[in-house]
């Protein structure tokens, strides 16, 4: 979220613009870092923007969206927008699917150490 939201808390954002890149993780990571943060039922609307989440928050389009370390963190501050990260380390734990995710299953096969847990 930007810096300057006056959201504090991921709880905060249940039942405001989630803007993500459609892609099938995006709901339920979103509806989980809710319910961690004490929401018993999770709701919130979705828009697709497929890029530049960046600009679209700054425009304040959208209420919050997942940001990409080394990407998306990088992408604002070259534009000078300030972010600050939602405190969802202390309630929800990182999503550790994503790095698998994208990765091939060759690679995953030849690099057994590098899974985080097992059945992935």
């Amino acid at each position: 979220m930007l810096a300057s939201s006056k959201y504090t808390r991921p709880a905060q954002l249940n039942g405001k613009l989630y803007g993500g890149f459609g892609i099938a993780s995006d709901p339920p990571l979103v509806s989980a870092i809710l319910r961690a943060d004490g929401v018993k039922e999770a709701a919130f609307k979705q828009v697709v923007l497929n890029a530049d989440v960046i600009t679209a928050l700054a425009a304040h389009r959208i209420d919050y969206t997942a940001v990409f370390g080394g990407i998306d963190d990088v992408t604002a501050a070259l534009q000078g927008i300030k972010l600050r990260p939602s405190p969802t380390t202390a309630t929800c734990t990182p999503p550790a699917t994503i790095p698998n995710a994208c990765s091939s299953r060759a690679t995953r096969t030849s690099r057994p150490a590098d899974r985080s847990s097992p059945g992935r």
